[in-house]
């Protein structure tokens, strides 16, 4: 099935995390829990992995937070569930995954040196961040010339590139920090910053896999849903 890959001949899977289940009355000894408005809430979060890009959008696995080993914060909580989830992954499809593409929260050198050691490349979004290599590499970015435009994406008039290599805090190999500038055809504007460990890969391949990460917020959310409420539902009965 993944035989061209997903993406430009690489097989592409997207992380995202996601709220299965939630109420004022039920609960287990697995469930998270937060006070709102004066009420307790309980309620089963965790992460999925899922292809992305032209073949069929396979949710391959998901996992649950654990109350008991994972931190209340939310981004820590979520990316020991990711981490746990991709060696699982890792474990049972060996050599399926190319890529694996996340977003802000997960940009560090843990998450990255974790995916190295796999044998995988990542796209990993670019916000705000405190780590000072990044702060060094945005405003070189910044200050550079684009190293190349395009045109032809669908709604967007412009997309405007520019591109540094640079050594990523506690990661020993170079990383590429890729910033797109784009320009939308009601001449609105934003931009998307990512790092990757790929070196081979086209910027147009990168954007391509970048803006394919929405694709796990839309086709599988349904097969999210299904299956982690029937986890929720049994562990919380």
């Amino acid at each position: 099935m993944f035989e061209n890959g997903t993406i430009d001949g690489y097989t592409v899977a997207a992380v995202d995390g996601t709220k299965f289940f939630g109420s004022y009355l039920k609960h287990c000894g697995h469930c998270l829990s937060t006070i709102i408005k004066g009420k307790d809430y309980f309620y089963h979060s965790g992460v999925v992995m899922s292809i992305v890009g032209d073949a069929p959008k396979l949710v391959l696995d998901f996992e649950m937070y654990d109350p008991k080993v994972d931190s209340a914060n939310k981004d820590e909580g979520e990316q020991s569930a990711a981490m746990r989830m991709l060696s699982r992954v890792m474990a049972n499809h060996k050599q399926l995954l190319d890529v694996v593409v996340y977003d802000a929260l997960v940009c560090n050198s843990v998450w990255i040196n974790t995916c190295l050691s796999y044998g995988i490349d990542i796209v990993v979004r670019v916000k705000k961040n405190n780590n000072k290599s990044l702060k060094q590499v945005k405003a070189l970015a910044n200050k550079a010339e684009p190293v190349t435009v395009w045109n032809d994406e669908k709604g967007i008039s412009e997309v405007t590139v520019y591109e540094k290599t640079f050594i990523m805090a506690g990661v020993e190999q170079p990383m590429r920090f890729v910033k797109f500038a784009l320009k939308y055809e009601d001449h609105k504007r934003s931009q998307i910053m990512i790092v990757s460990t790929n070196f081979d890969m086209s910027l147009k391949t990168i954007f391509r896999i970048i803006r394919a990460r929405w694709d796990i917020e839309s086709a599988p959310q349904e097969s999210k849903r299904r299956q982690g409420v029937k986890n929720s539902l049994i562990a919380c009965s």
